[in-house]
């Protein structure tokens, strides 16, 4: 079980003094002040909702994964586990739409703009939205029960920890947070990391070697389209090559989104895998996703975060490559 949490007022000219544990009457407001300022319990997650299917608060991380947060205003209970895992579970069936439009519902701007903000990166450049599920329960105490079972699963790389928030009170009576954490956020986040599997983009190496094996030179050649085109740039990706744009803001950097996607890591030999990511471009544009599908080829694509269709006809890449440089001409997109 976790040591109790003890507290000293200390002054140059006085002994030590230990605070009293207090303010329960502050605990009602616990929900306000982690939404409010998520960083009291986790400085690498962004509230997306709250009291969403009986979640009471959703939030994302630094790297796209969502985090289910349950509150307790006193002591952690054992069934607070099991309501956690039943809530993860749910939210990993979800589609990324349903947890775009839960979460630009709550934030009133698009989910990339506000991560990127956030985060000062780009929501692109991680594993995606909803690419894994952690569970955080907030509390004001907890016990050895929770605590060990915490523990198993965490030493099992489920990502979940247990945080306590206790309350002090000042000699002056004014109340001090101390914020202390089951799991340390250095283990958490290792792994974290660890289960995640991270990866750098592609060195030119690396693409060229999987060019060759795959048999795909032809059908990259055929992008070359885009590379004359001045609003989008080429840029190494995770899965091979991504083609981004910029899109300018009122007196801030403006916002970096990946339009494109070739996805070597995934393409077949003589198949090249494309991503499409349709809302970057209806960001750019101002129009719906679905106005933008309609400037695509008629191909069978495949629906998801991303659209994704396996070509392996170069006529069709360029056919692909054409239509997205159409829909680029005129717009806004900065251009380096």
């Amino acid at each position: 079980m976790a040591n109790p949490i003890r507290c000293w007022k200390v002054s140059k000219n006085f002994p030590p003094e230990e605070l009293k544990l207090g303010a329960p009457e502050l605990e009602e407001y616990f929900e306000d002040w982690v939404e409010n300022s998520a960083e009291l319990i986790d400085p690498s997650i962004l509230i997306i909702a709250r009291q969403i299917e009986n979640i009471d608060l959703l939030a994302i991380d630094d790297e796209g994964q969502l985090v289910i947060i349950e509150l307790k205003r006193d002591k952690l209970p054992r069934l607070v586990l099991e309501q956690a895992i039943e809530y993860a579970s749910l939210v990993a069936t979800w589609s990324v739409d349903k947890i775009i439009s839960i979460a630009e519902e709550y934030l009133k701007k698009s989910i990339y703009e506000a991560f990127e903000e956030h985060f000062r990166k780009s929501l692109e450049d991680t594993g995606g939205i909803n690419s894994d599920q952690r569970i955080l329960l907030i509390g004001c105490r907890t016990d050895s029960t929770l605590e060990r079972m915490v523990n198993w699963l965490s030493d099992r790389e489920i990502p979940i920890n247990v945080i306590t928030l206790s309350f002090f009170v000042l000699p002056d009576r004014q109340n001090i947070f101390v914020r202390s954490s089951l799991v340390s956020e250095e283990v958490a986040k290792a792994k974290s990391e660890a289960k995640k599997g991270r990866r750098a983009p592609m060195n030119k190496e690396k693409v060229k070697s999987l060019i060759d094996e795959k048999a795909l030179e032809e059908l990259v050649n055929a992008f070359d389209t885009l590379d004359q085109t001045p609003a989008i740039s080429k840029t190494p990706g995770l899965d091979g090559i991504n083609y981004e744009f910029k899109i300018p803001r009122e007196d801030k950097p403006p916002l970096r989104r990946t339009a494109v996607q070739l996805l070597l890591t995934h393409s077949n030999k003589g198949q090249l895998k494309v991503g499409i990511l349709a809302n970057n471009f209806a960001e750019l544009l101002d129009i719906e996703d679905s106005d933008v599908l309609k400037s695509l080829p008629e191909f069978k694509w495949k629906e998801g975060w991303r659209r994704e269709i396996y070509l392996s006809e170069p006529a069709d890449c360029l056919k692909l490559s054409n239509a997205i440089a159409k829909i680029l001409e005129g717009s806004r997109a900065v251009i380096d």
